[in-house]
């Protein structure tokens, strides 16, 4: 593949080098941000060494570049995707984005998927959010909505003797979201609904429809096979596809299907993927469950649901305190399918193994607190961190090689029974993070001890504020605590089992089903 000739140092100092390279990526680089990757190495480079100087000057003079230069929107976007690849982003530079992504007109496809990344980008990156950006990023996605200009015409809505009600998810391949969902598609039709579940975008990536590949584009990690799929949910539970040619027409056939089924409620899992929620939520009662984080959906909805352990729980724009349901939290239990050994990843039978799981932690983890752990590690050679997601890992592999060449962390890419894989281990350690929660969750019902600080708020509802360290600095010192007293990392681990065992999906459905019933009955009225 032909690669950029741009290096930093041009980047930096010669008049229209940017310019002519962004130009030159729509000739030759076949869609491949990779197409950069020199210079977007050399960024990464300065971001690893802390370089806050070179950093600022990168910045600027993107910047500039994008408020001085005749540009098209498209080659702008461009510059921030290679910025964003270099782990070098900012607030002002998300809110370039925002206002960029407002400019593309009459390209639905391309504008799809441009959205669809935004809507990932945030949780890689948690820091680059600015105050304006869910009003903003709702304001994208109702433009977004109103240019694809789709058909809507749905029956009028009336509740009275309708019992069906419409699932919308974005993807129906993902195990992890599947397990999230299936307890409580099957908890709401055993109170006598019929359900319907419609996959919006089963097509997540066309070549055709983008300018450059996504960022976010699936893998097959964590891909369900159909036959697990279908026994996730009773067979009277309907799955519905759509597979028109092109990305419009694939959004109008999921109205079109929703249309049809005229539901009672719809239950919206979609996240910040599903715009046509302007259309849908407008004729029906839409509940929207969070997939990722707690309270944050640019979509479109009358409620959300906010799961509660027992702790007060900030609600997060756009949702505001009136549109909460207060849910009581439940996990359904998933059981190991098969043996693990200890011996298999190099660990003694007396070693206190920590593990961390997400394939972005490279991304959240703080160098502070993998230095601290690493360092941890150089000294008591008895505890072991497996990092379960990440085959590799560029802090530790650059600053504390040794750890890896001896086992004293091991990187295990993907693993499909992670509930089986706990069984090895005694410590969840989880960093400030976005999301995280259903690995969490089987961690504690596998009788893990959790170390986790206030601010990963997936980890902290289930766990309870209670239990969560105040800062990420006192994460290592309680897992050295803990490994140096067997009686004290027994009680943590007996305790968050404990904590596991009491969520109930009866409460949950003691709770929901009345609250959809009060809005649905608003509704009609």
């Amino acid at each position: 593949m032909i690669k950029s000739k741009i290096s930093l140092n041009a980047f930096l100092n010669a008049d229209g080098v940017i310019e002519k390279s962004l130009i030159e990526f729509f000739y030759e680089s076949g869609s491949d941000i990779d197409y950069f990757s020199p210079l977007i190495e050399e960024i990464q480079a300065v971001m690893l060494s802390h370089d806050e100087k070179t950093a600022e000057q990168i910045e600027n003079k993107a910047l500039y570049v994008i408020n001085n230069s005749k540009l098209s929107a498209q080659s702008k976007i461009l510059l921030l995707r290679v910025l964003f690849k270099a782990k070098c982003f900012s607030p002002a530079l998300m809110k370039c984005l925002v206002r960029l992504l407002g400019e593309i007109k009459d390209n639905v496809c391309l504008k799809y998927w441009l959205l669809f990344d935004l809507s990932f980008m945030w949780i890689y990156h948690h820091n680059i959010l600015y105050d304006e950006f869910w009003q903003e990023k709702k304001q994208l996605n109702e433009d977004y909505a109103r240019e694809l200009n789709l058909s809507w015409n749905p029956p009028v809505y009336d509740c009275s003797d309708n019992n069906r009600i419409c699932v919308l998810v974005n993807v129906l391949d993902i195990r992890g979201t599947n397990l999230y969902i299936s307890p409580i598609v099957r908890a709401v039709k055993n109170q006598g609904y019929n359900v319907d579940i419609i996959c919006l975008s089963p097509k997540r990536y066309d070549s055709s429809m983008s300018f450059m590949k996504p960022f976010f584009a699936v893998n097959n990690q964590g891909i369900i096979p159909r036959e697990e799929l279908l026994n996730l949910y009773p067979e009277d539970i309907k799955l519905h596809y759509t597979f028109n040619d092109t990305m419009k027409n694939r959004q109008q056939d999921a109205l079109d299907l929703i249309c049809k089924i005229n539901p009672y409620c719809i239950l919206d899992f979609t996240d910040e993927q599903a715009p046509v929620s302007y259309y849908y939520s407008k004729s029906y009662p839409t509940i929207y469950f969070p997939i990722r984080k707690q309270g944050c959906s640019s979509s479109f909805f009358h409620k959300c649901v906010v799961w509660e352990s027992g702790d007060s729980v900030q609600i997060s724009p756009p949702a505001k305190e009136e549109q909460v349901i207060r849910l009581p939290l439940f996990k359904e239990y998933v059981k190991p399918f098969k043996k693990f050994i200890r011996t298999d990843y190099s660990i003694a039978t007396d070693d206190v193994v920590v593990v961390s799981v997400g394939g972005r932690l490279v991304f959240e983890t703080s160098n502070e607190l993998l230095k601290s752990m690493c360092e941890l590690l150089c000294y008591n050679n008895s505890i072991k961190w497996l990092i379960v997601g990440c085959s590799s890992f560029p802090y530790i592999e650059c600053n504390y090689p040794d750890l890896i060449t001896n086992r004293n962390i091991v990187l295990i890419d993907y693993e499909t029974d992670l509930p089986g894989f706990f069984s090895i281990c005694d410590i969840y350690l989880n960093p400030s993070r976005i999301g995280g929660g259903t690995t969490v969750a089987w961690a504690m019902q596998q009788g893990l001890a959790i170390v986790s600080p206030l601010n990963s708020s997936d980890a902290t509802v289930h766990i309870g504020k209670r239990n969560a360290h105040a800062n990420e600095s006192d994460l290592v010192p309680y897992i050295e605590k803990l490994s140096s007293c067997n009686s004290l990392l027994t009680r943590e681990k007996e305790k968050y089992r404990t904590i596991a065992e009491e969520w109930d999906i009866n409460k949950f459905t003691d709770t929901f089903i009345p609250e959809m019933r009060d809005l649905a009955i608003s509704f009609n009225t």
